[in-house]
């Protein structure tokens, strides 16, 4: 992995494309959705997975939300959890949302004061770096990550930030998994797929605790 682009330069190059390009915002949020959906697909490997999708208010939400389309449209069966104040959302997500409520799509909404920022690592060595470089109160860690995986990801951060909790997210419910994780320190695991209020419940539980 390597460094690409901030959030505020993603955000520059965004408005300078919109803006002096003549690419609608529209248009770019469509190609955005198209290679996450293409990705998560690659990864699920078989219509009629089950797919969560985390979306906030923003312009990345709507992305999200677009994925989720077409991730449905691939023949996944697709959740969206909602994060956020719909009265805060953005124009597109809006429109994104608009679109995507024609389809069979179960939605999840939390309500404001359970927001919290997320950071998104779509592997090990990228949670690492964030770790590193940004104060993080709870991680929620998949085993089955690209490049390296949940507990060697997680046998990592202790060296540097072992009193953050971890949660894990298993698929397999395999108990060898379960077992080494809770032994390395985890505070809890959820087998995936989780419903998004007991999710929601875990987190607030381990902060509470903090």
């Amino acid at each position: 992995m390597k460094y690409l682009v901030s959030a505020a330069e993603m955000r520059l190059y965004d408005s300078n494309t919109i803006e002096k390009i003549g690419i609608p915002a529209c248009v770019l949020m469509e190609r955005a959705a198209l290679a996450a959906a293409e990705t998560a697909y690659a990864h699920c490997k078989t219509a009629g997975a089950h797919v969560l999708v985390m979306a906030g208010m923003g312009n990345n939400g709507g992305d999200a939300l677009a994925a989720a389309r077409l991730l449905t449209e691939k023949g996944c069966r697709v959740e969206v959890w909602c994060v956020g104040d719909r009265q805060k959302a953005s124009v597109q997500w809006v429109r994104q949302m608009e679109i995507l409520e024609k389809y069979p799509v179960e939605f999840t909404e939390t309500p404001g004061r359970q927001e919290y920022d997320v950071l998104l690592a779509n592997s090990g060595v990228r949670a690492l770096h964030i770790l590193k470089n940004q104060k993080v109160d709870l991680v929620l860690l998949d085993i089955d990550m690209p490049i390296m995986n949940g507990i060697e990801t997680f046998e990592h951060m202790k060296e540097f930030a072992a009193d953050i909790p971890v949660i894990f997210l298993t698929a397999s419910g395999e108990v060898g998994d379960v077992v080494g994780a809770l032994l390395l320190g985890a505070v809890n695991y959820l087998r995936k797929p989780c419903p998004p209020q007991e999710l929601l419940k875990r987190i607030a539980q381990e902060l509470e605790t903090e």
